[in-house]
């Protein structure tokens, strides 16, 4: 009968069912919060005294973090007293909203770790471009056991990177040609670099 007339005294209210236990709970979070916060904000007081300084920067400190605790406690229990005020249907379209809000975050925070991974990848890597480049040159070559080529330091090799991991290489193989004779060939090639290791010819163009 007395568990009756407490939902009458709810319905009355017009209070849900469920909101005076949050919001005890709540005060009694904040209330916590104020007595570990005025405890410190004491005991550093005391400390400070106790050293014969005024120490008036942790007192400062003290009070900062008493503050921003009590600010930080009680804008959540505003927050959980907005959210219980809203209707089933209000709730409910809420959390989805929150959700995909949290979805669409975590979406950006892993593209953004992926193209930092990329940027890591892609640094420092011009010689091992230049290198890969070579392989594919010299199978084009009349004798490609012949070939020889510069160093990355040569003043005629150029190996500039671009965008999304690719190489632009400007450089030159020293090989016989059917004859038996050397001969230089100058090429351009575009390379890139993939995230599994691998490399991939873009572009070749090897001057006759």
């Amino acid at each position: 009968m007395a568990k009756k007339e407490e939902r009458s005294y709810v319905e009355r209210s017009g209070i849900e069912e469920g909101t005076l236990g949050t919001g005890w709970k709540t005060f009694h979070l904040i209330l916590t919060i104020l007595t570990f916060g005025l405890w410190g904000f004491a005991w550093m007081a005391h400390a400070a005294q106790a050293r014969g300084r005024i120490g008036l920067g942790w007192l400062a400190v003290g009070g900062l973090v008493l503050f921003v605790g009590g600010c930080v406690a009680l804008a959540g229990h505003q927050e959980r007293q907005r959210f219980a005020s809203l209707t089933p249907a209000q709730q409910a379209e809420e959390t989805e909203r929150h959700a995909q809000l949290k979805a669409e975050r975590e979406k950006q925070q892993a593209a953004a770790a992926e193209a930092e991974k990329r940027r890591d990848l892609c640094e420092e890597q011009t010689t091992a471009a230049f290198v890969m480049t070579q392989d594919v040159v010299a199978r084009r070559l009349k004798a490609p056991r012949t070939a020889k080529f510069p160093y990355i330091t040569d003043p005629e090799v150029v190996v500039r990177p671009g965008s999304d991991c690719s190489y632009s290489v400007v450089a030159y193989v020293d090989a016989q040609n059917g004859f038996g004779a050397m001969l230089r060939t100058r090429y351009v090639a575009t390379i890139k670099a993939f995230p599994d290791g691998r490399w991939q010819i873009q572009d070749l163009k090897i001057a006759e």
